[in-house]
């Protein structure tokens, strides 16, 4: 019997597609007005809340949150989101974003 150490081998490289699972919980999303002196600032633009709108998810706006950066609250429902006046409303969601 004769060893060769050195065979030649050679690998195939095999590509396949993963299922993606497409069932996603959705989430609430609430966006408080910014309540500091100073803050100029929004943690969505209404572009972004139809962005999140159209995944399936719920965003939730307090009403004027978006003043401070020229955006009405008709931009905002425009866009899917819910506007309630209470901030407890707003906190009753699944995640906050907020400056």
């Amino acid at each position: 019997m004769i060893y060769t150490p050195l065979k030649t081998t050679s690998f195939v490289v095999r590509e396949f597609l993963l299922k993606v699972n497409k069932t996603h919980s959705a989430l609430t999303i609430g966006i408080p007005k910014e309540n500091t002196r100073f803050e100029k600032r929004l943690a969505l633009t209404p572009e972004a809340v139809a962005l999140l709108v159209d995944q399936g998810h719920k965003v939730i706006v307090e009403s004027e949150a978006g003043l401070p950066i020229n955006y009405s609250d008709n931009y905002y429902s425009e866009s899917g989101a819910n506007i309630v006046n209470s901030k407890a409303d707003v906190f009753e969601a699944n995640l906050i974003l907020k400056i």
